[in-house]
């Protein structure tokens, strides 16, 4: 027999699919992201992604998103990048 008052409720709730979450979890600020990066150029970013100079501009205004591989690299050479404080010299204080 055909399930009937339980096929409908297997659908309430459900959570969106992998790849929907991932669009929404990973919306980076790709200026931000060149700032993190000491400040580094379109071009150079460009360059270390292996895409054109306009594609991170078009990201920058958002009219196209990176895609996960390229997120998945922009990830990697944030983990990679000095912190802040990795630049101060030793006399540096905090305050």
């Amino acid at each position: 027999m055909a399930r009937t008052s339980d096929s409908k409720s297997d659908n309430e709730g459900s959570t969106p699919s992998l790849h929907a979450n991932r669009r929404l979890k990973m919306n980076l600020d790709i200026t931000e992201v060149r700032e993190q990066l000491g400040g580094i150029s379109k071009y150079r970013l460009a360059k270390m992604l292996n895409v054109r100079w306009n594609t991170v501009h078009l990201w920058e205004i958002g009219r196209f998103k990176p895609s996960f591989i390229h997120l998945e690299r922009i990830l990697g050479l944030l983990k990679s990048a000095p912190k802040k404080d990795d630049n101060k010299t030793e006399g540096e204080s905090n305050v």
